[in-house]
């Protein structure tokens, strides 16, 4: 009975409660989904020095908004793309950086992953007290670098 109730595209018209249309979204749902996307998506606000223009200072980028499942592939998209011409130090400054969920962290790591081979490190810059709690409870403080 299970399986066929989920195999089932369309939801039973009897079943439905009061007030759900019948294509088996209630209206307050279908208001609330774009509420469930980011409202302030990651933006690179920084990006210091550009290109190569003096090699022993670090990269800096500054943050802002949020990092979640939304806005992690473009963020990290940005991120390689800046890769390519970093300095040996690149710093993530997240003083700004407002919320940051597993997706996010899978941003870092991944950024972190293919700068180490390019001969590149990745540390991360006045993390807020949330984040420097994620950071810790999850361990990785331990293997990114971590600026006050």
């Amino acid at each position: 009975m299970i399986q066929n109730l989920l195999a089932h595209p369309e939801p039973l018209r009897d079943d439905l409660p009061p007030g759900i249309p019948a294509h088996g979204v209630h209206p307050d749902l279908a208001r609330a989904v774009p509420v469930l996307r980011s409202e302030r998506p990651v933006t690179v606000i920084d990006v210091f020095p550009l290109g190569r223009a003096d090699p022993s200072a670090p990269t800096v980028i500054r943050l802002t908004g949020e990092i979640d499942a939304f806005s992690s592939a473009a963020l990290r998209r940005r991120l390689l793309g800046v890769l390519q011409s970093s300095t040996s130090l690149l710093i993530l400054d997240l003083s700004a950086l407002t919320f940051c969920d597993a997706a996010g962290l899978a941003v870092l790591v991944g950024v972190q992953r293919r700068a180490r081979p390019m001969g590149v490190t990745l540390a991360l810059a006045a993390p807020r007290p949330y984040l420097s709690r994620l950071l810790h409870v999850t361990g990785l403080d331990r293997s990114l670098p971590v600026l006050a």
